[in-house]
């Protein structure tokens, strides 16, 4: 992982803005294929999704990791509602699946 992947995990919404203001890339991707949408997606602190959605227009919040999550998984996964939302208003795919099968209606029943 690199450090925008970390801040976007993180409870530190500065952090990413700096990195980003330092040249950071957020179409990079982890060892799992997870790029800092996804983390920032799975955490229930939003501030980092929130900067991620307004400030990069032509962000893909469809973007599938390698098991086939995409951000949508990862927010109903971690029961952030205002996530799941956000990312349904830009339109994300509400019926992908990932590797497992699960779409993000099941996984936020989990």
């Amino acid at each position: 992982r690199r450090a925008v992947h970390v801040a976007c995990a993180s409870l530190w919404d500065d952090a990413i803005k700096v990195l980003i203001r330092a040249g950071a890339k957020i179409d990079v991707k982890d060892t799992m294929g997870r790029m800092p949408i996804h983390f920032a997606a799975s955490a229930t602190y939003r501030d980092c999704f929130q900067y991620l959605m307004d400030t990069f227009k032509n962000i893909d919040i469809n973007e599938a990791d390698y098991d086939k999550w995409t951000p949508l998984m990862w927010a109903a996964r971690s029961g952030s509602v205002l996530t799941v939302k956000g990312l349904l208003e830009r339109n994300a795919d509400m019926w992908a699946r990932g590797s497992g099968s699960n779409t993000k209606e099941e996984w936020g029943r989990h």
